[in-house]
């Protein structure tokens, strides 16, 4: 029955058992679910262990998630990407390693970041600067999200390279690009990424985040200044008034505290598209048919028009 199961699933089994004594007792459950259900089908195991990993109930670990991506092996797809579209861009050091040593590192980031980003018409919305990854939420511009992230990324890892007198690769694989549908992500995935260090707990509340340097809360509002993020375009879908905008994305951000990690914010597909397991479950008990795509988090409806 075993040798009936395709490898992408049985380099899941793999994975998950290169664990061992480093997994939790929920995650050590899930591996002897793994083994029964490779009795079941290919089509269930898979559902069943993505679900699991995305369940309200489980610790989503992002080191586990970045795990089995390393470990399984899986066809690339090509980038979906065109002049306009909206991107949440998440980057990651190489085998979890930092990727920024000092405020220099950081500021040298930015600053390129920054100074691309009006070379090439990209829009940056949100982004935050963590120790060994780093998100962005960006509307790629004239000439597409590639050559913007290529030049971003190649440029500071040289500049790094020679500065902490090392070689070799400074960020893990390509860097992770999800196609966001706007009216329905926006305001979410703006609020998640600049939380991203108070969930980290590199600053202890909402007002030492305001004054946090290294993601864009403080731009939006008015700690920082920062000519090339949009700010007047994200605080726009909070009201038309300035200050009343301002106060209506504080008491958004502040919201979305208790919301935990939101796992369902950092990739596409079916699963996080719909908000989580149990409602892709509800969808199949009424027989509902919904278009995804792993590379895009949105709707059938939306999927549809972008594939």
């Amino acid at each position: 029955m075993i040798g009936s199961v395709s490898p992408r699933f049985f380099g899941l089994l793999m994975a998950l058992q290169g664990w061992g004594d480093g997994l939790t007792d929920r995650f050590c459950r899930l591996k002897t679910d793994l083994s029964v259900g490779l009795f079941f089908g290919s089509s269930f195991l898979y559902y069943s262990i993505i679900g699991t990993l995305l369940t309200n109930e489980t610790k989503y670990d992002d080191s586990i998630s970045g795990y089995l991506q390393e470990k399984i092996s899986m066809p690339r797809q090509a980038r979906l990407d065109a002049p306009g579209t909206l991107h949440h861009v998440i980057v990651r050091g190489i085998e979890r390693r930092k990727i920024f040593e000092d405020d220099d590192d950081r500021n040298a980031f930015i600053s390129r970041m920054g100074s691309l980003a009006s070379e090439e018409q990209t829009s940056l919305y949100a982004w935050a600067l963590m120790p060994n990854h780093l998100h962005i939420l960006l509307r790629s511009g004239v000439l597409g999200l590639p050559k913007y992230m290529r030049r971003l990324l190649t440029g500071y890892a040289v500049t790094y390279n020679r500065r902490h007198r090392r070689y070799g690769h400074l960020f893990q694989n390509r860097y992770k690009s999800i196609l966001c549908e706007e009216d329905t992500y926006f305001t979410e995935l703006v609020r998640y990424i600049h939380l991203n260090p108070l969930r980290a707990k590199l600053v202890e509340g909402l007002s030492s985040l305001e004054r946090y340097p290294w993601c864009g809360h403080g731009v939006l509002t008015g700690r920082f200044n920062k000519e090339w993020q949009d700010r007047d375009y994200v605080l726009s879908w909070f009201g038309k008034r300035e200050g009343d905008a301002k106060a209506a994305y504080r008491k958004y951000v502040e919201a979305g505290v208790s919301q935990g990690r939101r796992p369902e914010l950092v990739g596409g597909g079916l699963i996080r598209s719909q908000g989580g397991w149990s409602q892709v479950l509800s969808m199949r008990a009424r027989r509902i048919r919904e278009a995804s795509d792993e590379r895009i988090l949105g709707s059938g409806d939306f999927v549809e028009r972008v594939i």
